[in-house]
């Protein structure tokens, strides 16, 4: 095993890291407003330690997210919950002001996530549940230049159900891991926030596909059949995301393609669904008109309201997960598939990391234990 090296710098809770381009360097954020930044260079064999570097005139309310640019290790997105998204450029050449800099929402940012392959476009989710593909030459510079908050593309996260319609708060982004799939992914997030009836519908919001240049969703991914193709009971515990923010990964398990995704969930347990194509997905979504869905309650498929066509829209759904990853004992926040080997590694409320493969056996791991699928009681 490679000996473990312990970061120092932040002194409140870290709720984002996130390697530079060329894994130069590594960047964290944490809850006292402040950004490290360590210099992976200076590590010899990576058994040394380096205090942290804090970069100067950055100061943010609680950071939730950084994002690094696709291509310059010097450049990078932060957000937080002032509802500040800045744009950090460390080279000698850099001209923006802070306030140029600095994105303004109206709401706490959430997530800010970088398209893997497009050095200009990231995307943002915030509180208010909106989801937002930007440009960074329209949403920074002097304020003469900018144009739409850089907005290109606002998501509709818009839940029908019944006769309401809200929008879920959003609690992470991730696109697909090279940008060539055309796929940006919601999580999903419970609170959904309603006049008079906050808890409506805001228990079962499902992990949401979207192609990045169609504002509608494409595809939701559920578990209402076991990997074993066992149709789920009403009470068997199963995916679910209303306790805790999720992030979520694509990779290939060691395939060609981009073709799988996954996260955690509050059953105690992370997911992870093939994905098919974007064209498949397409044809499988249905497009209705308002005055044939039937706004009333009772059970109805997973659907969106795009009040701008006065549509409805009924994504696919991926009801069976490829694999249900067990082995903790709490609620698991993050799954991460390894970009090149067949390994996921899933964390969550307790303070271990759990390594998953298909085998005892996989390149760069030997022996490994075989997992017990006893799942802890609630």
């Amino acid at each position: 095993m490679t000996p473990s090296v312990s970061f120092h710098g932040p002194t409140a809770n870290v709720f984002t890291v996130a390697f530079s381009a060329h894994n130069r360097y590594l960047f964290a954020g944490d809850t006292d407003d402040k950004i490290y930044k360590y210099d992976l260079s200076e590590l010899p064999g990576l058994c040394s330690t380096k205090s942290g570097f804090t970069e100067p005139c950055i100061r943010q309310d609680s950071l939730r997210s950084v994002s690094c640019h696709p291509w310059q290790d010097e450049v990078f997105l932060s957000a937080s919950e002032d509802g500040t998204v800045v744009l950090h450029d460390g080279r000698d050449n850099r001209s923006l002001t802070r306030a140029a800099a600095t994105l303004l929402n109206d709401s706490e940012f959430s997530d800010v996530k970088w398209h893997p392959g497009m050095e200009h476009i990231f995307a943002t989710g915030d509180t208010r549940g909106r989801v937002c593909l930007r440009d960074t030459r329209m949403a920074f510079g002097p304020l003469s230049q900018r144009h739409k908050n850089g907005i290109v593309y606002t998501y509709n996260t818009t839940v029908a159900k019944g006769n309401r319609c809200s929008r879920p708060e959003v609690g992470s982004i991730a696109f697909d891991s090279e940008g060539k799939r055309d796929l940006l992914a919601l999580p999903g997030k419970s609170t959904v926030h309603l006049p008079n009836e906050t808890h409506a519908f805001s228990q079962h919001y499902l992990p949401t596909m979207y192609s990045v240049t169609d504002e509608n969703p494409i595809a939701i991914c559920s578990s209402t059949v076991t990997p074993e193709q066992q149709r789920t009971t009403p009470d068997t515990r199963t995916y679910e995301n209303s306790c805790t923010i999720k992030h979520a990964s694509f990779g290939n398990m060691g395939t060609r393609g981009d073709n799988y995704y996954a996260t955690g969930s509050d059953d105690f347990r992370a997911y992870a669904w093939k994905i098919p194509e974007v064209v498949q997905l397409h044809h499988m979504r249905e497009e209705i008109k308002f005055e044939h869905w039937e706004m009333q309650s009772g059970d109805h498929p997973p659907a969106f309201a795009d009040y701008a066509s006065k549509n409805i829209y009924i994504p696919a759904e991926l009801s069976s997960p490829f694999t249900r990853l067990c082995g903790h004992k709490s609620i698991v926040n993050s799954a991460v598939i390894h970009p090149q080997m067949p390994v996921v590694l899933t964390a969550g409320i307790e303070r271990d990391i759990i390594l998953h493969s298909a085998t005892s056996t996989s390149p760069s791991f030997e022996d490994l234990d075989e997992t017990d699928t006893f799942v802890r009681p609630l």
